[in-house]
């Protein structure tokens, strides 16, 4: 091996660099040379000499002349404190584009004080004479000027051979090392089984999830034309396109996103061997990194704890400037970053520029190079419009199409698709090994209500394999219910290594999960020993060993779903794991009334997705009455007789769920969305709905006795048997609605709109339809008893056979009504308009127009007597 060549003695050198070493913010630096090889040398000498400052040569051609979008826009995608930019041929422009520059520099200077990297401008003495008279203050803001005038040739030669040798040895021993790791992870892939029986680390934690050279299934995903795709074709097609650097891959979790990564990733190790020319393969888990990415950091410490020794930029930047690495970054949405929008956006920006297609434009002044590739998987996010917002363009490509700015580019993204038929019939199979197993399998899955559905994500369906015996007897499972009857394998299981009693074991996994999420920095889910608290010695059996310095460690080692590395630090093997212990024991203090460890707005939706379930699931006789549950998301799910009463649920979501006989008594409702909700026999007596839509709800038999409803629109809802007595309904739109045997009895349904609605047999004893509109409405068998109807539109409905005792209808308009056989005792009629009604075999009324008009007229001639009486007539 070729030793280490010495350092340049050149004073000025040695004082560049240090300067260099120890600018902080807006260096700006003169070099001058005259021989066209000081540059490289004095530039090739600083990467050896300042191994964690990336060095770049900026060569300036015709076509990089655009100094705003250079210096601004360049430098702001890629320029950091440890980047240091060299500066070369300005002279060599074209006269107009020289003066540009110089102008630029002139009026740029300010901006050159704020940049957080230090840019070194390398020139001939005439051209540096040239700039200081036509910048006359030039000298003043740069922090140096060096001269590197002196340096001979043959100094030049002595030292680039030199220099030459220790970078191609550095460069080998690098190349190595990336052979040697990559084979040991194929080993440890293609041997996972003996990896994991002999409880040693895996290179890469997601490897220990599954056996995938075993039992993996080719996954498909669409485009943005919804075509369906093999992903592996997909990412063959990536690799081929010179014209596309970065690519995503977005799925729900479980969909199988990390297993397609490192399927794919150790395919890409595979070739690289056999072709050293081809793209070098990294993976990275970003679950492993805080919520603010650095690129430099990110590189370091990849390199670093890979390969286990210092990493020099130089070589990565060497490689990386030639387009030899591919990127598997996976896990995006583990990043804490997730949670705030705009950092998610920053972090997304730093891992577009590992393609480096910016600096290659920079620093070369030949034809486009290929780029590095950076493949990145992610859960789908909370919205398309965040999705867009976040990917939306490829930060890197600046410069696209004779070099134009490409402010809109998009970023592939390929959407997985979650598994077929024949993909889960694949995955049984493979995991039984038996035919005839397999088959029977399939049969559970088919008559098993939901077991199909959840089937569908390679996570879910493994999980299913394993838990069946248990599972198999139930006629309807979800998906709370499989990861409880999962994780129940080992917190029951009381084998010679179990060291905790299992209702200890089940905490054990609260507070794990609990401890994660409050304790994690940025998307590291990862928790020491050490953050754990010590439990009681009556938890343990006895004669345990529970003063050992890590007390968990016994139980983990049976553990299908957490891990504990070397160091005594613990980690789920999925993040949906951490997830649903965090629902669990969220609800295991809503059930006893205990104040939640963490707010539930800030838990991301799968949690929410999961308390859901498990609230399902635990529903029979549970009470949550009094909580306070604003916002919480319970659609879609069976309620059914849970106790809510006096519950807290504005803004919550309980669109479609199934709350037959539920108990929502004074419940808060405000903003609460029921869209398509069955509340049949449901008690909503007392709660307050004012000006809401519930329609597309079926609260057949549903109680809302003195419920305030004021101005809620019920239209075309099924309300056969509810109750609504004493409630406030006044303006409520009833219109076409289902109310056959509802009960009204004193409720308050002045100006309500109850057209065409069904009211056969409803009960409106001592009601107040004052300026009620109840035209066409079917109300045969209906109840009016000291019901006041003044001034109510009951034109055209149907009241046969009803009768009226003591009620108010004054001014109320029969206009064309049913009223045969109808019976009016003691009911005030004055001013009613019975015009065109039926009135055959009515009691009470007159019963032809001729005898209406003689009421009339014996009323008008009354009145007139009252009149004359009181002094007021002719």
């Amino acid at each position: 091996m070729n030793k280490e060549p010495k350092q340049l003695t050149n004073r000025r050198y040695q004082k560049l660099k240090t300067e260099l070493a120890i600018c902080q913010i807006g260096g700006l630096f003169l070099a001058l040379y005259q021989d066209e090889n000081v540059p490289d040398l004095i530039i090739t000498n600083l990467q050896k000499d300042l191994p964690n400052y990336f060095q770049f040569s900026v060569p300036m051609t015709e076509k990089k002349v655009w100094f705003p979008i250079f210096f601004e826009q360049t430098f702001e995608q890629v320029g950091k404190q440890s980047n240091i930019y060299h500066v070369l041929g300005i002279e060599l422009l074209p006269e107009q584009s020289k003066k540009d520059f110089l102008q630029y520099l002139q009026y740029g200077r300010e901006r050159f004080k704020a940049l957080p990297y230090s840019i070194v401008f390398w020139m001939h003495p005439p051209f540096a004479k040239e700039l200081l008279r036509v910048a006359p203050d030039f000298h003043h803001w740069v922090f140096g000027t060096y001269d590197f005038t002196d340096i001979t040739s043959v100094v030049i030669e002595r030292n680039k051979g030199e220099i030459l040798a220790f970078h191609k040895d550095v460069m080998a021993v690098f190349l190595n090392k990336i052979n040697h790791y990559l084979e040991k992870l194929i080993w440890q892939y293609e041997h996972w089984q003996e990896v994991k029986d002999s409880g040693k680390e895996f290179l890469l934690k997601v490897m220990s999830r599954v056996d995938l050279h075993t039992y993996y299934v080719n996954l498909y995903g669409t485009d943005k034309n919804r075509t369906v795709l093999l992903l592996d074709d997909v990412l063959d097609v990536f690799l081929a396109d010179e014209q596309q650097s970065f690519t995503t891959l977005l799925g729900d979790f479980g969909t199988g996103k990390s297993s397609f990564s490192l399927h794919y990733f150790i395919m890409q190790a595979q070739h690289y061997l056999l072709d050293n020319s081809r793209r070098i393969p990294i993976f990275v888990s970003l679950k492993d990194y805080p919520s603010k990415l650095n690129l430099e950091t990110f590189i370091t410490k990849e390199f670093y704890e890979k390969f286990g020794q210092p990493f020099s930029l130089a070589t990565f930047q060497a490689l990386a400037l030639q387009g030899q690495f591919l990127f598997f970054i996976d896990g995006f949405d583990e990043m804490g970053s997730m949670s705030n929008e705009q950092e998610a956006i920053e972090n997304f920006k730093e891992l577009t520029k590992l393609s480096f297609e910016n600096i290659q434009f920079v620093t070369q002044s030949e034809d486009r190079k290929p780029t590095n590739k950076v493949f990145m998987t992610c859960r789908h996010f909370c919205t398309e419009a965040q999705e867009r917002e976040i990917l939306k363009e490829d930060k890197t490509v600046l410069y696209r199409n004779n070099y134009a700015t490409k402010s809109n580019y998009q970023v592939t993204r390929i959407y997985l698709v979650e598994f077929n038929q024949a993909q889960i019939k694949e995955g049984v199979l493979k995991s039984v090994g038996d035919k005839g197993t397999a088959k029977q399998i399939m049969n559970i899955i088919k008559d098993t209500y939901n077991l199909a559905e959840l089937s569908t994500r390679p996570l879910l369906l493994d999980m299913i394999i394993n838990t069946l015996p248990k599972l198999k007897d139930k006629k309807q499972i979800n998906v709370a219910d499989l990861y409880k009857a999962y994780t129940d394998m080992w917190i029951e299981w009381d084998g010679l290594r179990s060291q905790m009693i299992p209702l200890i074991k089940r905490e054990f996994m609260w507070e794990v999960a609990v401890s994660m999420y409050k304790n994690k920095k940025g998307g590291d889910l990862s928790l020491c020993y050490s953050d754990l608290e010590k439990l009681k010695e009556e938890f343990f059996k006895q004669d345990t060993e529970n003063n050992a310095q890590d007390y968990y460690k016994y139980e983990t080692t049976t553990s299908s779903f957490l891990m504990r590395n070397q160091e005594g630090n613990y980690q789920f093997v999925h993040k949906s794991f951490m997830e649903y212990f965090l629902a669990e024991c969220s609800f295991a203090r809503l059930k006893t009334h205990q104040d939640s460890l963490f707010q539930y707005s800030s838990v991301n939706d799968e949690v929410k997705f999961f308390i859901k379930f498990i609230i399902s699931t635990n529903k029979e006789g549970l009470d949550l009455s009094g909580l306070d549950l604003p916002g919480f998301i319970l659609n879609n799910v069976d309620l059914t007789g849970i106790n809510l009463e006096k519950a807290n649920l504005e803004g919550a979501n309980l669109e479609r769920a199934k709350l037959k006989g539920a108990k929502l008594k004074g419940a808060k409702l405000k903003l609460t969305r029921f869209k398509g909700a069955m509340l049949q026999r449901a008690i909503l007596q007392e709660v307050d709905i004012v000006g809401k839509s519930l329609k597309d709800i079926n609260f057949h038999g549903a109680n809302f006795q003195g419920a305030n409803l004021q101005g809620v629109i019920f239209e075309g809802v099924i309300l056969e048997q509810v109750n609504f007595d004493n409630a406030n309904l006044e303006g409520a739109s009833l219109e076409r609605a289902k109310l056959k045997k509802a009960s009204f009895k004193g409720a308050n349904l002045k100006q309500a709109n109850l057209t065409m609605a069904d009211l056969q047999e409803a009960n409106f004893t001592m009601a107040y339809l004052q300026g009620a509109v109840l035209q066409e409405a079917e109300l045969v068998g209906a109840i009016f008893f000291k019901t006041t109807l003044k001034g109510a539109n009951l034109q055209w409905a149907n009241f046969e056979g009803v009768t009226f005792k003591e009620s108010n209808l004054e001014g109320a308009d029969f206009q064309k009504a049913n009223l045969q056989r109808a019976t009016f005792e003691e009911t005030n009629i004055e001013q009613i308009n019975l015009k065109g009604a039926k009135l055959g075999g009515a009691i009470g009324l007159p019963k032809t127009e001729q005898e209406v008009g003689i009421l009339f007229k014996l009323w008008l001639k009354a009145i007139n007597g009252i009149r004359w009486i009181i002094g007021l007539g002719d």
